[in-house]
């Protein structure tokens, strides 16, 4: 078990927050590793002074107009039911986004975000987020 390389480029699982055993982390070298991917491409550009509402909508707007209204087809059947092909477990990394990175499309993949994209061992009191979402990916979306 270890972390995905932005939060824990090279730390064991025993230096890794994640990990379900109870022992101190090491000290972090002062050296820090910057993350290994590039930064992806942004669609909506905040300009000087904009409104973080303004900025999100400003966003949607673009989304509607260059995504989904030239995929009609698809997004009907979205709205209707989802049966992703693929499940993905990724970092909560704002920098990285799992659909963009491995070239998926909307509704093709059932993503899980969490620190270090952690897929913990079964603790039947603990994680418990992971293992709801394996369980409704296997019971409900099959």
């Amino acid at each position: 078990m270890g972390g995905c390389c932005c939060c824990f480029p090279s730390k064991p699982p025993r230096e890794n927050p994640m990990h379900p055993i109870a022992e101190p982390l090491i000290k972090r070298k002062p050296n820090h590793t910057p993350p290994y991917h590039q930064r992806p491409p942004v669609t909506t550009h905040a300009h000087k002074g904009m409104n973080a509402v303004v900025r999100l909508k400003t966003g949607f707007e673009r989304f509607r107009t260059n995504v989904n209204n030239k995929n009609p087809k698809l997004f009907e059947s979205l709205r209707k039911d989802q049966s992703p092909k693929y499940m993905v477990f990724a970092c909560a990394d704002s920098r990285v986004s799992p659909t963009i990175t491995l070239g998926l499309n909307p509704g093709e993949a059932f993503t899980v975000r969490n620190i270090a994209g952690m897929v913990p061992a079964y603790q039947k009191t603990r994680h418990c987020s992971v293992g709801s979402a394996i369980e409704f990916a296997v019971v409900v979306l099959k």
